[in-house]
């Protein structure tokens, strides 16, 4: 988002619940480095690998993932291609914007839709990691409440852009 200082009480919200996911990000990525370390030691030093590592990894990578897209979306951080973007008028760039804007808040909230549903069928079946026994559906719901996030994030600068266009 442009670099304007926002206030107000949505801002202030949407800023702190943004930042507290981006602090679970890191705090997860820690964690897995942690679990890795540990995991490398115990398999070549004492011949016992740390049981539930891949499992653990494939978890905190999806909440890695998941945990920094809405700051991603927020600070608009995203991979862009702009070679037709850049040849657009004025107006064409707006238009443009609003379209893209559009279409990935859609995105967001099919995919946040669809991964509600994921986890009312891991909740519903007691999906569990294989080797640790963790129930999922909890992680599954988060990764939806992210995708959600991101769509809140685009409204909030599509609102922000018309209204200073």
């Amino acid at each position: 988002m442009n670099n304007r200082t926002e206030t107000g009480l949505p801002h202030v919200l949407t800023s702190g619940a943004i930042r507290a996911l981006a602090f679970i990000a890191g705090a997860v990525l820690f964690l897995l480095m942690l679990a890795t370390f540990a995991d490398v030691v115990g398999r070549y030093f004492f011949n016992h690998p740390l049981l539930g590592t891949y499992e653990l990894t494939q978890l905190a990578l999806a909440l890695i993932i998941f945990s920094a897209l809405p700051w991603v979306t927020w600070k608009s951080e995203h991979v862009e291609i702009d070679f037709v973007y850049t040849r657009l008028s004025p107006r064409g760039k707006k238009v443009n914007r609003i379209c893209v804007d559009l279409l990935v808040i859609g995105i967001f909230v099919l995919v946040g839709y669809a991964v509600i549903l994921q986890g009312i069928k891991a909740q519903a079946s007691g999906l569990v990691t294989e080797d640790l026994g963790i129930e999922l559906y909890g992680a599954i719901f988060y990764m939806a409440l992210c995708c959600l996030m991101s769509g809140l994030m685009v409204v909030q600068k599509l609102i922000k852009d018309a209204t200073h266009d």
